[in-house]
């Protein structure tokens, strides 16, 4: 049981509940002084370390955020960096003499070639060879069974600038193979700010991503191959229909029926929109003269000389009504 006490003036100690004075020991006082000291001492810090914890906590949310940030900017300029070099790089290549520019282009194709291997060992990669009319590499992708299921057509680009007939070209060489999917490797892109897009059809990567990209779409060939396996077994004229009809091959040719289509469209287009100008040229041509005759026609009218009626110079006769 522990009693409050309060010490006199003369040293004496008196009991709160009794009222008894006694004299209290120095050892006893020393201690009570440093147990109240102790107490003190440890409300003071508990004090301090709360008033400090605020600060502590924003100090530290304020150098993690400072952290964050300068290793993004570190990460950004490196990236901005490495963009640079490929800039300079392909700018170096584009000012090579063309013997050694060609060099370092099939260099690039063996080296594409050496990845797809690599990263797809089932498959085949067979380069195209050199001075061949198509692209640079077909992928013939083989399924866990081992018969090819699809091919995959690459091209490899090394340039400085981007250039869209490289597309064209590419879409007419996936026409001419039937190849389920056309790549387009290149150290430019259409967007400079994406590593990996689709345009016209045609999947246009970095370098760097090829390989992940080929994994990618070696695996959809290889369902789609399954599932159009699935319904080429049955042999009936309605089947082997569809499957051709679902196929890469009707695709192709629907395809560039629709873009000569669109091409004649746009000569039309483009005829109509000149044979309206030449009109409206004529017809202002036509009228400028016709309005200069009935302006001699009436000059001469108005001289007074005899001239026979022009029905399209008069005015029409007023109606009897």
């Amino acid at each position: 049981m522990s009693e409050r006490s309060t010490q006199s003036k003369t040293g004496m100690v008196v009991c709160p509940a009794c009222g008894h004075r006694f004299a209290l020991d120095a050892q006893v006082v020393q201690a009570l002084g440093a147990d109240i000291e102790s107490q003190v001492r440890g409300r003071l810090e508990q004090q301090l370390r709360a008033s400090m914890a605020p600060d502590a906590e924003r100090k530290a949310r304020r150098l993690a955020a400072k952290e964050l940030r300068e290793k993004d900017e570190e990460l950004r300029q490196r990236e901005h960096d490495i963009t640079t070099l490929k800039r300079k790089v392909t700018s170096l290549t584009k000012q090579l003499p063309s013997s050694r520019a060609q060099a370092l282009g099939f260099t690039r194709e063996e080296t594409l070639a050496q990845q797809l291997a690599r990263r797809c060992p089932n498959d085949t990669i067979a380069p195209v060879a050199r001075g061949t009319r198509g692209a640079d590499i077909v992928q013939r992708v083989r399924a866990p069974a081992g018969g090819v299921c699809g091919t995959i057509l690459w091209e490899s680009k090394r340039a400085a600038n981007w250039n869209r007939s490289w597309l064209r070209k590419l879409q007419h060489d996936q026409r001419q193979g039937y190849h389920q999917f056309a790549v387009l490797v290149s150290d430019v892109l259409p967007q400079s700010d994406c590593t990996l897009v689709q345009v016209d059809g045609i999947w246009v990567v970095d370098f760097d991503l090829a390989a992940d990209l080929a994994i990618l779409l070696r695996d959809t060939v290889i369902k789609v191959a399954a599932a159009r396996g699935a319904r080429a077994k049955r042999e009936d004229l309605k089947g082997l229909a569809y499957d051709y009809l679902a196929g890469p091959r009707f695709a192709s040719h629907v395809q560039a029926i629709v873009e000569s289509a669109q091409r004649m469209r746009q000569g039309l287009e483009l005829e109509r929109r000149a044979l309206q100008a030449k009109w409206a040229e004529r017809e202002q041509q036509i009228d400028t003269v016709v309005g200069e005759l009935a302006g001699i026609w009436g000059d001469l009218r108005g001289l007074g000389t005899a001239l026979a009626p022009v029905e399209q110079l008069e005015l029409p006769a007023p109606s009897a009504d």
